[in-house]
């Protein structure tokens, strides 16, 4: 019931969970620690219905709560500290596509939440800047020249992402490791997660506005074409370089990851195998991207068009001003995090999700009186 892979998670269902949920509190314990609740399946058709579940442990059963308060005090205490998060973890393992292997199935993630993993499991993850895709595109009108838009060059991001398969699977084999059994367990499964960053700003420059719905079909798009070259470059590397070794072929086929594959991808799956079990995620790639001229990151929105930020440099630190890259670059002044509706987030979160085998870093930001509150469950009581 309790798991330690870079996040301390406890089941939902747990006899001590409201202790879990309310342990940033104290703000002197585990404050170097991220903090996320397993929800199941089960708990969820309890919020639903407005019903209460049992707390067990080892079969034991310690008394039960309303799911609605539960979820009430995770939300106000997210909303206070950040924390606790929630994996919802019958989903994870339902679509994972190493489900038919126990000891691969995930128990945690890394610190955001965009890789599930198993014990003694790594992540291997490196994002393509969109915005490096880029490329003009005249509009005409009765042969004029009339508008300058851009699109995205898509066969230069298909084989820069045909050349990043094949580099973080080199790396898989050619990396340090800190413990003999995190090289073991990747080398079984030779999981990596290619992700993007820059698609708001990308995509707001070619003129899309942030989670509408041309601009979800544009996203959708992009994490399609990635997702297929991804998997058809790991197809054909299982055939260069042999498939990984938990690779089988009934079980892997039968997943449900593997059933959301064109059938040209699923069928080259068949025939060759495939090098990688797991091959996309979506990072937060906060720092990276403020590197990267202070691109979007990942597939949020800016946060601002315009920020002070404190730089430590070599004479110490220096408070500089810090533009989002379209604003900057191409007077394109898109959405920003607190401008888009809690439904647009979420929206755009799910649509990437239908094209990622690990998971997506996402921020929604809601306004609104927390649900919950004046309900029969006081927050400081525990």
């Amino acid at each position: 019931n309790f798991a330690v892979n870079e996040v301390f998670v406890h089941n939902c269902d747990h006899p001590d969970i409201l202790k879990f949920i309310n342990a940033k509190k104290d703000q002197d314990s585990l404050k170097n620690f991220n903090l996320s609740v397993l929800i199941t399946d089960d708990f969820m058709k309890a919020l639903e219905a407005d019903e209460s579940y049992e707390l067990k442990f080892d079969d034991k059963v310690y008394g039960e709560l309303k799911a609605s308060e539960v979820w009430a005090i995770i939300m106000q205490t997210n909303w206070q500290y950040a924390e606790p998060g929630v994996l919802f973890i019958d989903t994870i393992g339902y679509m994972d596509p190493l489900y038919y292997h126990a000891e691969s199935w995930p128990v945690s993630t890394n610190p955001c939440g965009e890789v599930p993993l198993p014990h003694n499991g790594s992540c291997l993850l490196a994002s393509l800047n969109i915005v490096k895709y880029l490329v003009p595109k005249l509009k005409t009108s009765n042969g004029n020249v009339f508008e300058r838009t851009y699109e995205i060059d898509e066969h230069l991001l298909a084989n820069d992402t045909i050349a990043t398969v094949r580099a973080l699977d080199t790396i898989i084999d050619k990396s340090y490791y800190p413990l003999a059994k995190y090289k073991e367990r990747h080398q079984q499964d030779r999981r990596m997660g290619i992700g993007v960053t820059g698609v708001a700003n990308a995509l707001e420059i070619m003129g899309y506005s942030y989670g509408t719905p041309d601009y979800i079909e544009q996203q959708s798009k992009l994490l399609e074409t990635i997702r297929n070259v991804a998997y058809t470059t790991s197809a054909i590397l299982a055939k260069e370089r042999g498939p990984f070794p938990l690779y089988d072929e009934k079980s892997y086929c039968a997943g449900g990851f593997f059933k959301t594959l064109p059938d040209n991808i699923q069928k080259l799956i068949h025939e060759n195998g495939l090098r990688n079990a797991l091959l996309l995620s979506i990072a937060p790639t906060g720092t990276i991207s403020l590197c990267a001229d202070n691109v979007s990151s990942g597939i949020e929105p800016p946060y601002s068009l315009t920020a002070k930020r404190l730089v430590h440099m070599n004479d110490g630190q220096r408070e500089v001003e810090v533009n989002d890259y379209a604003y900057e670059r191409y007077g394109v002044a898109g959405k920003t995090a607190y401008e888009v509706t809690a439904e647009e987030h979420v929206d755009v979160l799910c649509a990437a999700q239908k094209y990622i085998d690990h998971a997506v870093s996402k921020t929604c930001n809601v306004y609104g009186q927390i649900a919950g509150q004046g309900s029969g469950v006081t927050y400081d009581e525990f």
